[in-house]
């Protein structure tokens, strides 16, 4: 019986340009939440192992990066944006 887990990385961070989001597994979906839990942007239809966050409109702050895969693993990195 093997368990998958899904490995997420979020870099730079602390950031003060776009944001590299890696997976080990295919990303569905992004959902980004900032300090006290309010979505500011999804983004679907992923359906990459790699992706380049354009940090444009979110301000500096402490914001979390969820991730979907398409095996449904989710994964949750606490992100600061410079």
């Amino acid at each position: 019986n093997t368990v998958s887990r899904n490995v997420v990385s979020v870099f730079p961070n602390p950031a003060s340009a776009d944001l590299k989001i890696n997976s080990s597994e295919v990303i569905e979906s992004i959902a980004i939440y900032d300090a006290i839990g309010n979505l500011v942007r999804e983004i679907k239809n992923v359906k990459a192992n790699q992706y380049q966050l354009d940090r444009k409109g979110l301000e500096s702050g402490i914001y979390f990066v969820k991730t979907m895969s398409e095996k449904n693993h989710q994964a949750i990195q606490k992100i600061v944006l410079q």
